[in-house]
């Protein structure tokens, strides 16, 4: 799944669901903005959004689909507590790594 999680009502029901339609051993790998922990690195991504990628968008006329981007992603899960959720929802391992300096995420979870 890309870009998805971050973007669902339900992130507990949505990993379930994924967790149900694997096959035994099945593995799902959910890549996503990264909510770092790291100062340096939130702060480079926030400059990255609300400077570059957010203005960009507006010359589009796509402004309002990119500036919720900032916020979704300070709530969305750190990637430990991705792990842990991923576990609750029926998955036997997950492990998050950060890709991209950081700013990015992906979570692999084994069923």
């Amino acid at each position: 799944m890309g870009y998805g999680l971050r973007n669902v009502a339900d992130i507990s029901k949505a990993l379930s669901e994924l967790a149900r339609v694997l096959v035994p051993g099945g593995k799902a790998a959910v890549l996503d903005f990264n909510n770092s922990s790291q100062p340096l690195v939130d702060w480079a991504q926030g400059v990255l959004l609300e400077n570059v990628v957010v203005p960009a968008a507006r010359s589009y006329g796509l402004e309002a689909e990119y500036q919720y981007l900032r916020p979704s992603i300070k709530r969305f899960p750190a990637g430990r507590e991705q792990e842990k959720l991923a576990l609750a929802a029926g998955f036997s391992k997950a492990v998050h790594y950060e890709i991209g300096f950081g700013m990015m995420g992906v979570l692999v979870a084994t069923k």
